[in-house]
């Protein structure tokens, strides 16, 4: 499921995804495989979800899925 985050979409992405869209590029390409550890460091380096609150596995995999 992390490997269908970069997806063709019709509009342009908002600054938000952009910089979630980098981080999740960054730590997938530095070998960070699961949603756990994905999460964890998502949240070490301020990377919050839409609430400003903290990613966990299960709110970062409804996110991913709701992508167009």
């Amino acid at each position: 499921m992390i490997e269908k985050v970069l997806r063709v979409r019709s509009s342009a992405p908002s600054e938000f995804e952009e910089k979630l869209g980098a981080a999740l590029e960054k730590e997938l390409s530095e070998g960070v495989a699961d949603l756990d550890a994905l999460c964890e460091r998502l949240n070490s380096i301020g990377i919050l979800n839409m609430e400003n609150q903290p990613w966990t596995p299960m709110s970062l995999a409804q996110y991913l899925k709701q992508l167009p």
